[in-house]
């Protein structure tokens, strides 16, 4: 069963397999380049301690060594099996599906996936919403 934001886009004729398909995403993240990577996890939060510990330990790497794009790739295909994908990676499921959206609801995920979006915005990675949607954004999103 579809909730009613896929019904939405279903409806409007926007193919199913964009719709955060796991796989399509992990495909992504295998064949992406070492500043993706990079991008996708410093624009990323995580609410399991664990992963996000893992997640802050790979942001210094120098993401153009290969051994190091491995490592980061597993994090990301690894927190992506059960996470929400938009929750988890922003940024960059936004840039693979060219769907962008965000959540109001106030749990954890949410209120990562907002902070990491104004984050991305705030830093020239996202392009700005109308400055009312920012604002409203904005305010949904307490700092951490």
């Amino acid at each position: 069963m579809k909730k009613g934001f896929s019904r939405a886009l279903l409806d409007a004729g926007v193919p199913s397999k964009i719709l955060a398909s796991r796989q399509a995403f992990g495909e992504a993240v295998k064949h992406a380049s070492g500043q993706f990577l990079q991008e996708a996890i410093r624009y990323a939060e995580h609410d399991l301690r664990q992963k996000e510990q893992r997640r802050n330990s790979l942001l210094g790497l120098n993401s153009a060594e290969e051994t190091n794009q491995t490592l980061i790739k597993d994090h990301i295909l690894d927190v992506s099996k059960a996470a929400n994908i938009q929750e988890a990676f922003p940024l960059a499921s936004m840039r693979i599906f060219n769907l962008p959206f965000l959540k109001k609801r106030q749990t954890a995920g949410s209120v990562a996936m907002r902070r990491t979006y104004l984050r991305a915005v705030d830093d020239g990675l996202l392009d700005q919403p109308d400055q009312q949607i920012l604002r409203e954004i904005r305010a949904l999103t307490p700092n951490p």
